[in-house]
């Protein structure tokens, strides 16, 4: 539109060519004149394309053979000038009362249905008969569905004349251009073209042309509906949706009036009339209609919704409700709802500050995009919050330290919640760090969590792991005390160390199929009871369960290749194990100070039991049957202290293994143990191996040569020593302790000499 350089151009023109003063004045008028009307023509199409979308409208509702539940006459200055029309499926619409124009060519646009069946646009210019009106291709132009468009009438200038333009192409008749003439009247429907009330069954729109009409039938049945379909945001204090009713409706034209609300995945989540909410599901209650005379009173039907606990703000449920007749007929609308009892604000990167300005907000929900600034902002200055909800932002990262409190008299005592959008890929070091008051916390869709992510969340009381998390890095969850329970996804590859450290409560860890490698320490220090490997993890570091004080048992498969030295190392309560098969070597400490560990089955495909592997496993004892400890036969080295003060112990058979080495301190302190079967190709014995053991005999094989200092020392019971050994073997210090030789015999072969051993036994005897 260039009405101001038409004016502006006419001016300069007169300036240009000279006049009087009285025709000076005439031409000012003039250009008033033009301005005027040109505004007046504007105002004329943008009303006309409003009417065009009602009339696309109408043509929607008729395909759709939707009823009218509703005309609303509009007042304007006193003045009816035209109405509302409220349907039961649709949307309402708005039509203008038309006018007449006269002495003008005013471009009139309707609708006609062709033989296909579908409607079409027509355009109509003085007293011609309606064309189709054509796209740039030549082709009619749906009024509705997937090629569905409204026209829209401009008027724009030509060579100082104004012409109709339709869709931005200049109007035609034969070929020439439409000028804009004589006084605008009605481009879409005929004056007083609404007339509900000649028939009581159908609502007639008649069109400019004054021949059309598109008929549509009053609702016939009972309908409900909302006064808008956009989402709507609940909260506490703003939870009532109030229900559309027919003017018509009578208290006996229904029967029942029934809501339920689904969460977005519409899974579990449906409640019916009248119900209660749970920390799981929505709630809705429904107010029936009220009728006062006989009639409906408008706006009395309502359902109040209330929201489960946690829900976030990008979480869309859709709330339905169904009338059903007299005839058990039912009508059913939807609606989508979002819930949040807070302040919302739409913000961009580091323009928080300007958005929030009140310090003493407790719930935020954030809309849009956030940088470092923001968490700072939030850090500093909303000392107050306690629910964070982030999950309509744009976040791919939460930021090391985003909203981590460095030092004990920083931390934060106030935030319980934080949500997190789903475009969130990585949770940073320390990102939660000593939140002191959060509660939850969903990872969601986040591939990484950092090292100390939420050290020292002490209140963190539950912890959703997503199913895309691939690495859980050093000490993600080191002190957090509350925590009770964790499942790690199958989408794991890899477990940090010290992963747990100080959650004293966490009882139950479940390590979903898929997890594949665990880091040395991983569950070091944590409360849990019990715990099942996954077929997909094959080896056990070093450390991992150390310090487990409540684990009591753990469920291992026969895959498992490798278990690291000090597994589990004070692991106090553990009662049983079974080695499994894949395992050739019970490495260092592995069991040490199991007070509680009972027994323990062997496979025969053990190699070696390291130092102090079960050391100090006070309770550790034999095969119920029996009471021996058998060591498999596959064994061929056993480490220093490798059952050291096994308290429990009775009897031990190390006959059929290949062992030709006892330890230093192999059975040391074993205070119970009273039978003892060496190995038959055993060579030597060393220093402290059975001290203090209460055997009253043991047979040393023919092939041992040495037998070290205090090997037997503090043996009192000790009275028969049978050695096979054609040689006396060497002996260290006390390897018998001379203070207990009173009553001790050694029986040996008759051609053999040990008269070294003679201060240590009150007689020596062949065999």
């Amino acid at each position: 539109m260039r009405r101001n350089s038409l004016c502006l151009m006419l001016l300069f023109v007169v300036m240009a060519i000279g006049c009087d003063d009285g025709e000076l004045v005439q031409l000012q008028r003039d250009v008033k004149d033009l301005q005027s009307r040109v505004t007046t023509l504007e105002t004329w199409c943008n009303t006309a394309n409003t009417q065009i979308c009602a009339l696309q409208g109408l043509v929607t509702a008729l395909e759709q053979k939707d009823f009218v539940t509703g005309v609303t006459p509009i007042v304007e200055n006193s003045k009816e000038v035209g109405y509302t029309i409220s349907f039961s499926k649709s949307g309402p619409i708005t039509i203008r009362h038309g006018e007449k124009g006269t002495d003008g060519i005013t471009p009139v646009i309707g609708v006609k249905q062709d033989t296909d069946g579908n409607y079409y646009w027509t355009v109509k210019t003085g007293d011609a008969a309606p064309d189709w009106m054509l796209d740039v291709s030549g082709n009619k132009i749906s009024t509705t569905g997937a090629d569905g468009h409204s026209p829209v009438i401009s008027i724009a200038e030509f060579e100082e004349c104004f012409y109709w333009k339709i869709d931005g192409e200049w109007l035609l008749d034969n070929g020439k251009k439409v000028p804009v003439t004589g006084e605008q009247g009605d481009a879409i429907f005929a004056e007083n073209g609404i007339d509900y009330t000649t028939d009581s069954a159908n609502v007639i729109f008649t069109l400019a042309d004054g021949t059309t009409k598109i008929t549509l039938p009053k609702s016939s049945f009972v309908t409900v509906g909302f006064d808008s379909y956009e989402i709507f945001y609940a909260s506490a204090t703003n939870n009532e949706i109030t229900l559309m009713l027919p003017f018509t409706l009578k208290e006996e034209d229904y029967t029942t009036l029934a809501a339920t609300v689904t969460n977005e995945s519409g899974t579990g989540m449906d409640v019916k009339t009248r119900s209660a909410t749970t920390q799981e599901i929505w709630g809705v209650q429904v107010t029936k209609p009220s009728f006062a005379e006989g009639a409906v009173v408008t706006g009395s039907a309502k359902v109040t919704l209330t929201a489960p606990a946690n829900i976030k703000l990008s979480a869309t449920a859709l709330l339905k409700v169904t009338i059903t007749d007299k005839n058990g007929k039912d009508f059913t609308v939807t609606r989508p709802v979002k819930y949040f009892d807070g302040l919302i604000v739409e913000s961009t990167a580091g323009n928080l500050s300007t958005e929030v300005t009140d310090g003493s907000v407790r719930k935020l929900a954030i809309k849009g995009s956030m940088n470092a600034d923001d968490f700072t902002y939030i850090r500093q200055s909303l000392n107050a919050l306690e629910v964070l909800d982030l999950s309509m932002t744009d976040l791919a990262v939460m930021p090391n330290r985003g909203l981590a409190f460095n030092k004990p008299l920083s931390a934060n005592t106030t935030l319980k919640r934080v949500v997190l959008p789903a475009t969130v890929t990585a949770i940073e070091e320390a990102a939660f760090a000593n939140c002191r008051a959060l509660e939850t916390m969903d990872t969601e869709n986040a591939q990484s969590i950092g090292r100390w992510a939420f050290e020292n969340c002490i209140s963190l009381r539950n912890v959703h792991i997503g199913e895309k998390t691939e690495n859980i890095y050093n000490s993600a969850f080191m002190n957090c005390t509350a925590l009770a329970t964790v499942n790690i996804p199958g989408s794991v590859q890899t477990l940090g160390r010290w992963l747990f450290e100080g959650c004293e409560n966490l009882e139950t860890i479940t390590l979903n199929e898929g997890v594949r490698n665990l880091s040395p320490s991983t569950f070091y220090g944590c409360g849990i009871r019990s715990i099942s490997i996954p077929s997909t993890v094959t080896e056990i570091p070093d450390w991992v369960f150390q310090e487990c004080h409540n684990l009591e048992h753990i469920t291992l498969h026969d895959g498992i290749t490798s278990i690291g030295e000090a597994v589990f190392l004070r692991c106090y309560s553990l009662k049983d194990f079974r080695i499994p098969k894949g395992v050739t070597v019970i490495r260092n400490n592995m069991f040490d100070e199991c007070q509680s560990l009972q027994r323990v089955t062997f496979h025969n495909g053990i190699t070696e039991i390291q130092e102090r592997a079960f050391g100090y496993c006070i309770n550790l004892a034999g095969d119920p049957v029996g009471g021996y400890l058998t060591l498999p036969s596959s064994l061929t080295t056993l480490d220093n202290g490798a059952f050291q003060n096994c308290n429990s112990l009775l009897a031990v058979d190390m006959s059929e293994t290949a062992v030709t080495a006892i330890p230093e301190y192999l059975f040391a302190h074993c205070e119970k143990l009273s039978a003892i079967t060496l190995p038959n190709n055993l060579q030597t014995i060393g220093e402290w191996a059975f001290t203090v053991c209460p055997m009253i005999a043991i047979t040393l094989p023919a092939s041992v040569t040495s037998v070290g200092s205090y090997a037997f020392w503090q043996c009192a019971q000790l009275k028969y020593v049978y050695s096979n050994a054609p040689t006396a073997p060497t002996i260290g210090v006390q390897t018998f302790d001379p203070e207990c030789k009173t009553g001790r015999t050694v029986y040996i072969p008759s051609t053999a000499n040990y008269a070294s051993w003679i201060s240590y036994f009150d007689s020596i005897r062949n065999l």
